[in-house]
């Protein structure tokens, strides 16, 4: 069973979601999935900071995750397993689309949710 305690609080690991997801975007701003598919650089570095948000999101206390569900939150942790323990069966079509438009919607919403902290 899960305790429910995590290691930092909700908010440094929702503060730690946000600073790896900027660097996602700033690292994808303007870049096509051409392009992305094409540099192992950019493509591990991404793929890389997907991971630790996923693993931020893991260690949000449960309670918290289950009091803000609408946020998806196991989502992110599937994403992160799927990284860490099928990386070489993840589709990067998938990958791009989650960091460029659905990252953006996870991270409003953790703002939105951070203003009511």
């Amino acid at each position: 069973m899960k305790k429910d305690r995590p290691r930092h609080s909700n908010k440094v690991l929702l503060e730690h979601v946000l600073h790896w997801g900027e660097r996602i975007e700033k690292s994808l701003r303007g870049k096509s999935l051409e392009q992305f598919m094409s540099s192992a650089d950019l493509r591990e570095a991404c793929l890389y900071r997907l991971q630790v948000i996923g693993e931020a999101v893991n260690n949000i206390s449960y309670g918290f995750r289950r009091k803000h569900a609408e946020l998806g939150w196991e989502r992110w942790v599937a994403f992160r397993h799927q990284l860490v323990h099928g990386y070489e069966s993840t589709d990067l079509t998938s990958a791009y689309q989650v960091m460029t438009a659905d990252l953006h919607q996870f991270m409003a919403a953790i703002r939105a949710l951070m203003r009511e902290m």
